[in-house]
């Protein structure tokens, strides 16, 4: 049995920022040069709070030497409240806003076969259901809303191969999600919300990960999805794709390590990530939708470890690409830009 508790709280309230401007069909293209400018500012008076609380078990039954059965069962409570004073901001006057505190809880089962037929490979079936409370739910934008639900199936396999130095698997999954939320398209309010009936992905994951050659590594990851509408109150929506649902992802990471001689201990690593057209809004026939376009992104690392020592400098985006990550009516989120991260560790026991 296990328990976990996460407390996020926001007692300065957010400031949002506009990016400058990305022509989405030519995303590299650059004529803003200048800084990002306020978009909208929400008052460091406001104070938000989540807490989640959790706690599940989880046992696995073995029913023959090659069959294997696995149940659980976790406890989800959520805590959320939202708060702002009366306030005058640029000259207007805002009124006193209290959400009243929002506390919703469930059991999540979950259940699953695995069989393995051979000693390497690993067939199995997995049933999970999910529950999430709404975020967005604060009146402005449309809430509150019913917490978001889902039914998961998953079937796949794993093996190992070559002394179990390599490993694959395929995955084929459905997932059916209710109460989801997108942007209701209010042109007086650009933020106001409207939940779906039921929105349903299926698809097909590929892993290959594992030890190619003596010091080289290599992770590499496909899937294929399929996001779309399958109830809605806008009967035009039904079988539609849904916004922001890549059909292809894919990444590959490669990395290598010298063990022996004099650049022993340094590691080198790099890899691609790729993402392919997303519509910013729900797709609907004879209406043109935004669409978000792929883009292809590096990221690159430099590691040094040495006994108990390790030093590890990574880049990602190397290439600063610009890009929209995702998007909501016609406003959307861009990608991270070239950033860095160094890392040092330190192990007590000696490696």
């Amino acid at each position: 049995m296990n328990a976990d508790f996460k407390r996020n709280n926001y007692p300065n309230g957010f400031f949002q920022y506009s990016a400058n401007t990305i022509f989405l069909n030519k995303p590299d293209d650059r004529p803003f040069t200048t800084d990002g400018q306020t978009l909208f500012y929400l008052s460091t008076e406001e104070i938000f709070t989540y807490n989640i609380f959790g706690a599940y078990v989880q046992d696995q039954i073995e029913i023959t030497p090659k069959l294997k059965a696995l149940l659980g069962l976790r406890y989800a409570n959520y805590y959320s409240r939202y708060h702002v004073p009366s306030i005058t901001y640029d000259g207007v006057e805002f009124n006193e806003y209290n959400e009243n505190p929002q506390v919703t809880s469930t059991f999540i089962p979950r259940a699953g076969l695995i069989y393995q037929p051979w000693k390497n490979t690993s067939l199995y079936f997995d049933y999970n259901q999910g529950f999430t409370p709404q975020y967005n739910n604060v009146k402005a934008y449309g809430g509150p809303f019913d917490p978001e639900t889902s039914n998961q199936y998953e079937f796949g396999y794993k093996g190992s191969f070559f002394d179990n130095s390599l490993l694959a698997g395929v995955s084929i999954y459905r997932i059916d999600k209710t109460n989801v939320l997108t942007n209701a398209l209010d042109p007086n309010n650009p933020m106001l919300l409207r939940a779906i009936g039921q929105v349903r992905s299926q698809g097909v994951e590929l892993s290959l990960t594992g030890k190619v050659t003596d010091g080289l590594f290599l992770t590499a990851n496909y899937s294929n999805n399929s996001t779309k509408v399958r109830k809605s109150n806008k009967p035009v929506e039904v079988g539609q794709v849904f916004s922001n649902s890549p059909k292809h992802i894919a990444s590959i990471w490669a990395s290598y390590q010298f063990e022996k001689g004099s650049l022993k201990g340094l590691q080198l690593g790099m890899g691609p990530r790729y993402t392919s057209n997303r519509f910013i809004n729900i797709k609907r026939s004879n209406a043109d939708v935004l669409i978000l376009p792929k883009y292809t992104i590096a990221d690159a690392m430099i590691g040094y470890q040495r006994s108990r020592y390790g030093l590890q400098f990574n880049i990602n985006n190397i290439f600063d690409k610009r890009y929209a990550q995702s998007g909501s009516n016609t406003v959307y989120a861009p990608g991270m830009p070239r950033n860095f991260m160094l890392t040092a560790t330190y192990s007590f026991k000696k490696s």
